[in-house]
């Protein structure tokens, strides 16, 4: 509103430009000389006064200019107080732009005219445009400092938020320097004219000789006067209208706190009803009656002298500012900057819109925290079970490291995987979840429950639970999970195997324990399933063992450490030889000869169980070249090969390349689970190419598993081999005679050869030629031997095989 600035109140001429009354009067007639001397002293003044008066209109205009600037970069950070990269830049472009307005101010005057325009009065005004040029400085480079820091350090006082408001303030102190300076530069102005109007009178009292000359001269000296009083009153009007504009509360108190001017925005932010804002008021009777007018709800009314002291206090301190919450929920910053010549500018901003922001951000990084807690929650459970699930369990098992013994006790659902096929995922899912909530029921609370696999959980036994407690805590577990399970009143036929093992953790691998926990496992479910079983030491032993046969079965190729043994076969009426079968044994340097049970898991679970297969088969080919040599002929041989061999697509062309110079039969024995493998023609493939070749396929170890009729059909072998474990009760069990008597039935009658292995007694011998078996194999005709006594044995110098018997191995 215009009457902010009513110059009606003499308090109010801050912003107020020159008037001029007219020209002055004539000067009285002096002698010729005289008047020639004094209107030389006139003209000089005269002069002087206009160039001074130019002089300093343009300093009032250069400070517009830098009011301007300063009060755009004031909007910029009220409009966005989170100081970002793209505003930063606007700011340093509108601060230098107000910094060469400034300097102008200091550095356009020549030494005479300086200290001339000292002598008017000038040096607060130079010291204030020296003060905004460092002011601007010190912004520009907090600025330039505030966009090159990284973000994770601008927190705190140091946020850009922070920046900003600071920045802020710091741009309002500058806005009420320039209105200051506009006053200083006013008074300048009134002295150079009261300096110019002086030089007029004598000129005017030289006129009375020289009229001609003088009222020329005195024309062009009131028309100069009279441009530069418009410019002056322009300038003056611009200024209040930007002053109008501020978004801000903008006023001025002089030294009594009486207020001099004011915009309204002021007016809005200080009362309710800002009409009641009026010049001549002291900052506290604003107070007091935007008080009774309900502008501070939350001050009580004998509270209120005292919030007005603590308010005055407050503001008045050097650099404070004061937060108010008014009516309606705003937030209210009232800042105060005093002048050099004592006027108080108050600065009230309405921050609510920041408060609220704010709280928005505060609120929104408390959910960005809950979120991430439930993150972390949820990354350490079972999405099925909610029990913890492996990584939580290696963050215990590391934590446990090198803190005394702990027991871990594996679990491992059998026939598992029947419930899925049978009843469904669900019915699955349902075992896995209840079998979650009974192990939970049957453990203690600091006792770890996680699952790791598909039906694979682990129990982490807390601190100080020793072998016989972690047995106890094993064994319940094993009754509960024993427990039947209804899934939509259909019983889910399952087991489980537990494994058990007690050790301190190693820092260096925590794993161990677990993988200890596994062998006993393994043991539980080789021992039969539905079982416990504690890794102990001869278990660690083996497991020992078997580690370091892993790691030197590589070794073992290159080091040809990995030899054939041979057995002999035998016609089942005759007993003469009619065959071979070539077995492997692993000669180690450590352990001595090994048989294949030691090292062939081992081999086939690191993948090199076709390998295996194929360097048994190259050195028993170099064994026997020299036999076939001597005597022109070999008798059958037969080979072990595993399913790794005949997915080899190389290998019918390996076999058919070692043997094509044998006149021998040659046949690969197959184990019967080999024959049933179905869904994959890949093996089929391969049988029917070894057949191609010439080679013969046996059925190895039939009758221990359960091959049927129509798979031996589609294998189409040469011969069936009867396991051993059929044949050893031969003799003591009729049923077990009987179960020969049909497999020798059986095999011939689908045209195949039966070879009986295992033949360890004279009797066993007998009975197997009684019911009609075409070829036996055991240590009762002879035991699994190297090449050297193979050749002895082939040449005839060994002992009646008659006599031969299993005490002899």
């Amino acid at each position: 509103m215009r009457d902010s600035f009513n110059t009606d109140d003499p308090t109010g001429d801050i912003l107020k430009g020159p008037a001029f009354s007219g020209p002055p009067s004539e000067t009285k007639r002096a002698a010729p000389a005289i008047a020639i001397g004094l209107l030389m002293m006139s003209m000089a003044v005269s002069f002087l006064g206009y160039n001074y008066l130019y002089l300093a209109g343009e300093y009032r205009a250069r400070n517009f200019q830098h009011f301007l600037q300063i009060k755009q970069a004031h909007d910029l950070v009220v409009q966005s107080p989170i100081l970002r990269d793209s505003n930063i830049g606007q700011l340093v472009d509108l601060l230098s732009k107000a910094r060469l307005e400034a300097l102008w101010c200091t550095e356009n005057l020549t030494s005479p005219e300086y200290e001339v325009v000292k002598r008017l009065g000038a040096g607060p005004a130079f010291a204030m445009c020296r003060a905004e040029v460092a002011r601007t400085d010190d912004l520009i480079s907090q600025l330039e400092l505030l966009s090159a820091a990284p973000l994770a350090r601008q927190t705190g006082q140091n946020s850009r938020f922070a920046q900003g408001l600071e920045i802020k303030a710091t741009l309002e102190k500058m806005m009420a320097d320039s209105a200051s300076f506009h006053a200083q530069v006013q008074t300048i102005e009134d002295r150079i004219v009261n300096l110019v109007i002086g030089g007029t009178l004598i000129v005017s009292f030289a006129l009375l000789m020289i009229m001609m000359f003088l009222t020329r001269t005195m024309r062009e000296v009131w028309s100069t006067l009279t441009a530069s009083a418009k410019h002056v009153n322009e300038v003056n009007e611009r200024f209040a209208t930007a002053v109008e504009a501020i978004p801000d509360g903008f006023a001025v108190f002089d030294s009594k706190r009486r207020l001099v001017t004011c915009n309204e925005m002021y007016r809005q932010l200080a009362h309710p009803v800002p009409e009641r804002v009026k010049l001549g008021m002291t900052g506290a009777e604003i107070l007091q009656d935007a008080m009774e007018h309900g502008h501070y709800p939350d001050i009580s009314e004998e509270d209120r002298n005292k919030f007005i002291l603590d308010f005055r206090n407050k503001l008045e301190q050097d650099g404070s500012q004061v937060s108010l919450v008014v009516q309606g929920e705003r937030y209210i910053q009232v800042k105060l900057t005093e002048s050099a010549h004592g006027d108080k500018v108050v600065i009230r901003s309405d921050v609510s819109d920041f408060v609220q922001s704010n709280r928005k951000l505060q609120n929104l990084t408390e959910n960005l925290e809950t979120a991430k807690a439930h993150y972390r929650r949820r990354s350490l459970e079972d999405a099925l079970t909610g029990l913890s699930n492996r990584r939580k369990l290696d963050q215990a098992l590391k934590a446990a490291g090198g803190r005394g013994e702990r027991a871990v006790i594996r679990i491992d659902l059998d026939r598992f995987k029947q419930v899925n096929d049978v009843l469904g995922h669900d019915a699955g899912d349902h075992v896995l979840k209840t079998v979650a909530r009974k192990l939970l029921t049957a453990t203690r609370e600091d006792d770890l429950v996680a699952r790791v696999g598909g039906d694979e959980f682990v129990v982490l036994c807390a601190p100080g639970t020793e072998l016989e407690r972690a047995e106890d805590i094993g064994q319940r577990l094993l009754e509960r999970t024993l427990e039947p399970i209804l899934y939509r009143n259909k019983q889910c036929v399952f087991s489980a195997s537990l494994g058990l093992a007690v050790a301190e953790i190693s820092r260096d691998d925590p794993s161990e324990i677990l993988r200890n926990a596994d062998a006993a496992l393994y043991e539980a479910k080789a021992a039969g399933r539905a079982s416990l079983r504690v890794f102990t030491g001869p278990l660690e032993q083996r497991i020992s063992r078997d580690r370091r046969l892993a790691d030197d079965l590589v070794e073992a190729f290159a080091g040809r450490e990995l030899v054939p043994f041979y057995q002999t076969q035998h016609d089942a009426h005759t007993h003469a030889v009619t065959g071979i079968e070539v077995l492997a044994r692993w000669q180690h340097p450590e352990f001595g000869l090994l048989p294949p049970a030691l090292f062939f898991p081992i081999a086939h679970q690191l993948g090199l169980d076709g390998d295996l297969d194929l360097a048994i088969m190259t050195r028993a080919a170099e064994d026997l070249a020299p036999v076939f040599a001597k005597t022109g002929t070999l008798p059958r041989l037969a080979f072990n090969v595993t399913s790794s061999t005949l997915i080899d697509p190389d290998f019918p062309e390996f076999a058919q390349h070692l043997f094509k110079r044998w006149q021998a039969p040659v046949a690969f024995e197959i184990l019967e689970s080999v024959s049933l493998e179905d869904g994959d023609d890949t093996i089929p493939f391969a049988l029917d190419t070894l057949r191609e070749l010439g080679f013969e396929l046996d059925i190895d170890d039939f009758g221990s598993g359960h091959a049927s009729i129509k798979s031996v059909m589609q294998v189409r072998p040469h011969a069936l081999k009867i396991d051993r474990s059929i044949i050893l009760p031969l003799g003591e069990d009729p049923a077990a005679e009987g179960l020969v008597a049909a497999t020798i039935t059986m095999g011939q009658s689908l045209g195949l050869q039966v070879i009986a292995e295992g033949v360890e007694t004279a009797q066993h011998a007998h009975r197997l030629a009684a019911l009609g078996c075409d070829t036996v194999q055991g240590y009762h005709f002879s035991k699994p031997m190297p090449l050297k006594d193979l050749k002895t044995y082939l040449d005839g110098d060994e002992i009646n095989p008659g006599n031969r018997s299993a005490a002899a191995s």
